[in-house]
């Protein structure tokens, strides 16, 4: 009898259990099933970004590709035959003491004007002839001013002013250029005008260059600022440099009064509004995004030059803002936030492949020779993200 009932208990148990599971099952399946479906849909929305993500991302790092093979098997090689040019000009100038010197300045800084050619490789090979030229003798004559300034120790503001005023006039028409420029020790006259020439020869013709010639000269101008400050005794140039960036952007990209000068001392912000002179649908906001964008472009061009040339800055006692930071952790730490900057927004611009394949093209130029020094780190960091070496040839 016992057995029985235990028997009875457990038949009736699974039943009673059952039973209760028939009740309350199409309601939690239901529930179930609804909670279920809406994360399957959240799941294959985000999957569907993430496969967009990708796409893009493939697109972009195709569209790099093609700017670097295009650069590299193209552009470069036109550029060193203008460059070869031009070391013919500086030859032919009639004291062989200051044409010497021409020639060395092209000699010891070709990669300067060879890289500066990289913003010629989104315009076709019909097109890029044109604004190369204007891109060669502007790099020319930057490189140019600079050494004849150091080298005539100039240090009179209102001289260097008034010879650093042939950046700004090569990127003016004819008529609005300055006549006279002042005589230096090695500076000749002649070879300077003819740069000057070259690079401002029917600039005018550029689709909207009436629109983009007030930013390209205020660019232009607060580089030659820089230079006139840089020329100064050191501490006099820190005087300056801190009041002129309490007054100008530092503050509101937050720049140090160095950072500052390091972004201005570029000339980036000017041969960016200048390509894009060459795109007639820019529109002027467009074009402020363009000169926001470079500004960090700037810090990044100026910073990766100046850590290569630090030794040498602290024994002629020249202008480094890399001294200024207080260990080399910091100056990584910055370099990478620029770069983080200047990435996000040059997604923003129009051709964003191409300003992406600049900033690719900066890396090459300033953090691969770092790769074997004490600023591996850093180096290391940016080449890998930004798969420099692969395509692009040694500059």
């Amino acid at each position: 009898s016992i057995r029985k009932k235990i028997h009875e208990q457990s038949q009736k148990k699974p039943r009673f259990v059952a039973k209760k599971r028939m009740e309350r099952s199409p309601n939690k399946s239901c529930q179930f099933r609804n909670g279920e479906r809406k994360i399957i849909i959240f799941c294959n929305k985000i999957s569907e970004k993430i496969n967009q993500n990708r796409q893009m991302a493939r697109l972009l790092e195709k569209s790099k590709l093609k700017y670097e093979l295009y650069f590299s098997n193209y552009i470069v090689p036109m550029a060193k035959k203008r460059l070869e040019l031009w070391h013919k000009r500086a030859s032919q100038i009639k004291k062989l003491e200051k044409a010497n010197f021409a020639c060395k300045t092209i000699e010891n800084k070709i990669k300067h004007p060879i890289a500066t050619s990289a913003f010629v490789s989104s315009l076709p090979f019909s097109q890029s002839s044109f604004l190369l030229d204007k891109y060669i003798a502007l790099s020319l004559l930057l490189d140019y001013l600079d050494d004849v300034i150091d080298r005539g120790n100039e240090h009179d503001p209102i001289k260097i002013a008034k010879m650093q005023q042939a950046m700004v006039d090569a990127l003016k028409p004819k008529e609005k250029q300055l006549s006279n420029y002042p005589s230096s020790e090695m500076l000749d006259l002649s070879y300077l005008k003819d740069l000057v020439k070259t690079a401002s020869e029917k600039i005018t013709s550029l689709p909207i260059y009436s629109k983009s010639s007030p930013y390209i000269i205020k660019s232009m101008e607060d580089f030659i600022k820089t230079q006139i400050h840089s020329a100064l005794p050191l501490e006099k140039n820190k005087i300056l440099a801190k009041e002129w960036a309490e007054k100008s952007f530092a503050k509101e990209f937050g720049l140090t009064w160095f950072e500052h000068q390091a972004v201005q001392a570029s000339p980036l912000r000017a041969y960016a509004l200048l390509w894009a002179s060459t795109k007639f649908y820019i529109t002027e906001n467009q074009l402020k995004m363009i000169d926001h964008a470079y500004i960090w472009m700037g810090g990044i061009n100026v910073l990766g030059d100046q850590i290569n040339d630090l030794e040498c800055d602290k024994l002629n006692g020249e202008v480094n803002q890399i001294i200024e930071y207080k260990n080399e952790e910091k100056v990584t730490e910055r370099i990478l936030e620029m770069v983080k900057n200047a990435s996000e927004e040059l997604d923003l611009l129009p051709n964003r492949s191409f300003h992406q394949f600049i900033l690719t093209a900066l890396i090459n130029l300033y953090m691969q020779p770092l790769l074997k020094t004490k600023w591996h780190k850093v180096a290391d960091i940016l080449c890998r993200k930004f798969s420099v070496g692969k395509n692009f040839i040694r500059i």
